[in-house]
């Protein structure tokens, strides 16, 4: 893997995406640490299931979008794609900001975990944000514009990259 890179994927709003990001990324992460690939792998794919699930497509022509950033020592996966409602961003601001909040990221995943256990309510659970911030160990950020949301997941690069 190149020290910096860019790589963008658009993707039609169908499920069998998922596995085929993880392909691409085991392929242009092949030659690094297993944890490391995992993580991102895992990561995109939270991130590409919530574009799906809670989004629309960006164009008629166009799914999600799926950039992966390698640069100055980092990467950053960013997702995007429209907006169903501006509930789907007041719930996915709340747990971002939530997850952003807290100095211990396991203990906030495992009470995510009982809250959903607990609750008789079904509905958006968000868990794949707590995943990628806990087993992930990825910062979360959020951007909305002309109802096109962008979710970014950054961490450093391992050393040995």
């Amino acid at each position: 893997m190149k020290k910096d890179n860019v790589y963008k994927f658009m993707l039609d709003s169908m499920w069998n995406n998922v596995r085929k990001i993880r392909e691409q990324l085991d392929s242009i992460f092949s030659d690094t640490d297993e944890g490391f690939k995992d993580a991102c792998k895992m990561v995109a794919s939270e991130l590409i299931e919530n574009s799906i699930k809670y989004g629309q497509d960006i164009e008629a022509s166009k799914g999600v979008e799926l950039d992966v950033i390698i640069e100055d020592g980092k990467i950053v996966l960013k997702s995007v794609n429209r907006l169903i409602s501006m509930i789907d961003f007041d719930n996915v601001k709340f747990h971002i900001d939530r997850i952003n909040a807290s100095d211990n990221p396991e203990e906030l995943y495992i009470s995510r975990l009982q809250e959903l256990m607990d609750s008789s309510k079904h509905g958006q659970s968000q868990l794949g944000l707590y995943r990628i911030a806990y087993e992930g160990e990825f910062k979360l950020d959020y951007n909305l514009s002309n109802n096109v949301l962008i979710v970014t997941a950054s961490r450093n690069l391992p050393t040995e990259i």
